[in-house]
């Protein structure tokens, strides 16, 4: 049915929720810092709305490394350099490789019979050196980074550059998955290709946002494709 399969990283191959922790945790101790449940929470709050407004357009990865712990430093009153921290985070971060369940054994199933290629809004950085670390890395034919290709998910712009890097152009022959519904399957859509949303766990579509296919596990993908 189709040529090529985009899949997303983070919490769909990638468990990056264990990977940001780790990354977290080993750089506030490095600056000094307790990681406590208020530390941790304010971080998630002002890296969520920074992100919701990159895939919104209404800033660039550049300024969200460091300007998320700039804001969070100003919040708690910590003299500590954001572009500086960000750097070391970064750091741990690239070293996160963590998949999730089935993960690989899904990719070497899917590497059988399609052309592959991750499509992520992450770091590029961080990205690529996670998931050429990976288990993954060789069902994998192209990683397609949106800070490489100059826009992100889920602006036309990410897709229309990954189609120019494979070679593959006809979007009938083409599926993304993933488990953003305003990332990965909003962009699928307003691309004009199919989508498959991985539905997290007890996680109810309440948007107008409707992908082709719905599935609650990642095994799934070796019915369905």
């Amino acid at each position: 049915m189709y040529d090529l399969v985009l899949i997303d990283a983070d919490e769909t191959l990638f468990d990056f929720r264990k990977a940001e922790s780790h990354a977290l945790v080993q750089s506030f101790g490095q600056f000094g810092l307790e990681p406590s449940e208020s530390l941790l929470a304010n971080y998630h709050e002002i890296n969520g709305k920074l992100w919701k407004q990159l895939e919104r357009g209404e800033t660039d990865q550049e300024k969200l490394k460091s300007e998320r712990f700039t804001l969070l430093f100003e919040r708690i009153g910590a003299d500590i350099d954001g572009k500086e921290f960000s750097r070391a985070y970064i750091g741990w971060l690239s070293k996160g490789t963590f998949l999730l369940e089935h993960a690989e054994t899904v990719c070497e199933y899917l590497g059988a019979r399609y052309t592959v290629a991750i499509i992520t809004n992450g770091i590029r950085e961080v990205q690529l050196a996670r998931i050429n670390g990976s288990a993954i890395r060789k069902h994998i034919d192209y990683i397609v980074v949106s800070e490489e290709a100059g826009s992100s998910k889920p602006d036309a712009g990410i897709f229309e550059y990954a189609c120019r890097m494979i070679g593959i152009h006809d979007k009938g022959k083409m599926i993304i998955v993933g488990d953003s519904l305003t990332s990965d399957i909003k962009g699928g859509l307003d691309f004009g290709i199919d989508t498959c949303w991985i539905r997290p766990a007890s996680t109810k579509n309440e948007t107008a946002i409707v992908p082709k296919y719905e599935i609650e596990s990642l095994l799934e993908l070796e019915r369905l494709l």
